[in-house]
């Protein structure tokens, strides 16, 4: 049904006229009370422009003065105080840009008392042992009543083995690993290489630990490193050696350190890491895994016929207390937890845990040599993942370098892990680094030069003698703070003030007194005289 008059359609309706006398809008009709509260704040501010300490609006306000310089001040005023905030904005910026952390020198040296002694792995060339593989062959031969292999093909396949440390392909009968699950009813894969590696009462003949001479086996234990099974001297980095003794020097010199007389026999070599007879010395912190691409790790060879003389330095960084009130994106590192249990985020072992996850999402399987930290339970690699590992194994080498990395870096942007940003893994703010420098004297079986009581009776043949000790007893002490403290850049911005507007913190006393207690002064005045206007009505 219409409503309007057709011939009306095409005219325009007029609105009615605003009534301005009813007051449905705040300020179409002051309060008593807001009354006051405008005219004394103007009134407080009238006396701040004209009693102010800047010398600039006190001159714009008196009326003595040509108005003609009066506007040429004002608008001086005005382009400095646009100067001073794009000073502010740009130094805004530039805070933001610069990097947020820096790293200083203390004055003071670290005495060796406040420094652990660095974790030491004795790595032998020999990664699967003639002896070992013969003795777990003749073992499985033993379980087998069908007698499904042979001695020397079982040797064969499980020569295999040794590919999974440089994850290559190596061919093997594809039926092995089906045949190993049925007669050992498992598939351990750690279990198997401890087995096949050389044990340390083989490597080590005799030790020596702060001019004292210990069993090796009091010392060195076969730990899981990235090299396979290593004898590992003051680790914590396993389950089962977080609560051992934590060895510390307070001596310098040759005689206080450590003290190793290795030796290989090289017909016992079955599958060789590289082609050489030396062993393979890394220092590290014994509380992290010792991932060689964390860059915590210094990785040293010790050629048979050899005396190495390893002369430690240790760098020792600390975190300034000003970096807790940071965020960890912020300042771009982490500070380690203070209940005092194994960090599983710290550097080295957050970049390992990484390095395991991609295995596990890429071949379904975790390499042995990577510790399961977290409890996924993943199936170890074997045998017949090697195809998978092969094809991606420089993802498992190489890290994400960033988008803003050089052409040089193109290998390393398509094969690669990230795992560095704050929901990953970051560089840790406290951190103590183990470097070394290194003597080698050769020998060659004549031990006269060396001669000593710790060398006294042994057989010096492919022997290597491995001497790890500090040679002064200051070391290097640094910490790292925030490169542009709050202090810092409220003291520049002050400056900028004070140079731009000539603004002071007595201009700011003055800001507050006027715009607080001069306000709150003239709100009362102008309430006094009202009520005396009402007396007098």
């Amino acid at each position: 049904m219409r409503t309007v008059d057709p011939d009306l359609w095409s005219k325009r309706a007029k609105k009615p006229i605003l009534n301005l006398t009813r007051p449905y809008k705040f300020g179409l009709k002051y309060s008593p009370l807001e009354v006051r509260l405008r005219s004394s704040l103007k009134d407080a501010l009238k006396e701040l422009w004209k009693h102010s300490g800047v010398q600039g609006p006190k001159f714009v306000a008196d009326k003595n003065i040509n108005p003609m310089i009066r506007w040429c001040y004002l608008l001086l005023l005005i382009a400095t105080f646009i100067a001073s905030l794009s000073l502010v904005v740009q130094l805004w910026y530039v805070y933001r840009m610069v990097p947020p952390l820096i790293v200083n020198e203390l004055m003071e040296d670290d005495v060796l008392n406040n420094i652990t002694f660095p974790a030491v792995a004795i790595c032998s060339n020999n990664v699967i042992s003639k002896p070992a593989l013969d003795k777990y062959a003749r073992y499985l031969l033993s379980l087998d009543r069908n007698r499904t292999y042979a001695l020397n093909s079982i040797k064969s396949n499980l020569m295999a083995f040794g590919a999974l440390f440089n994850m290559a392909f190596t061919p093997y009968e594809h039926d092995f690993m089906k045949w190993l699950v049925a007669v050992t009813k498992e598939t351990n894969v750690t279990k198997i290489m401890y087995e096949l590696t050389p044990p340390c009462r083989t490597l080590l003949v005799r030790c020596a630990w702060h001019a004292r001479a210990y069993r090796c086996a009091e010392l060195f234990t076969r730990r899981i490193t990235p090299f396979g099974f290593c004898c590992v001297f003051n680790s914590r980095y396993m389950s089962m050696d977080r609560d051992s003794t934590l060895y510390q020097l307070n001596e310098t010199g040759i005689a206080a350190g450590l003290a190793v007389v290795a030796r290989e026999n090289p017909d016992d070599f079955a599958f060789i890491r590289r082609p050489g007879y030396e062993f393979l010395v890394l220092l590290f912190d014994g509380d992290n895994y010792p991932l060689l691409s964390s860059g915590m790790v210094r990785v040293f060879l010790a050629p048979c016929n050899t005396s190495s003389l390893i002369m430690l330095k240790t760098y020792t960084q600390y975190a300034s207390y000003d970096l807790d009130h940071y965020s960890e994106e912020m300042r771009g590192c982490r500070l380690p937890g203070s209940n005092g249990e194994f960090d599983l985020h710290s550097w080295s072992t957050c970049l390992m845990v990484c390095q395991r996850n991609a295995a596990i999402a890429l071949c379904n399987c975790a390499p042995f040599t990577m510790p399961d930290y977290d409890g996924d339970e993943a199936p170890e690699c074997t045998l017949e993942h090697l195809h998978c590992l092969a094809k991606h194994r420089e993802k498992f080498r190489f890290f994400f370098p960033g988008d803003t990395s050089d052409e040089s870096l193109n290998e390393e942007e398509v094969n690669s892990l990230y795992c560095m940003g704050p929901e990953a893994c970051m560089p840790d703010c406290t951190r103590q680094l183990h470097t070394a420098r290194v003597t080698m004297i050769r020998h060659d079986n004549d031990t006269r030069v060396l001669k000593t009581n710790f060398l006294k009776g042994l057989d010096m043949t492919n022997a290597t003698i491995i001497s790890i000790f500090y040679e002064s007893d200051t070391q290097k002490l640094t910490i790292i703070e925030t490169n542009n403290p709050w202090y810092e850049v409220i003291g520049l911005l002050c400056c900028m003030e004070v140079f731009i507007l000539s603004i002071t913190l007595v201009n700011v006393f003055e800001v507050v007194y006027f715009c607080t207690i001069r306000w709150i002064y003239h709100y009362r005045r102008r309430k006094r005289l009202l009520q005396l206007l009402i007396r007098k009505k």
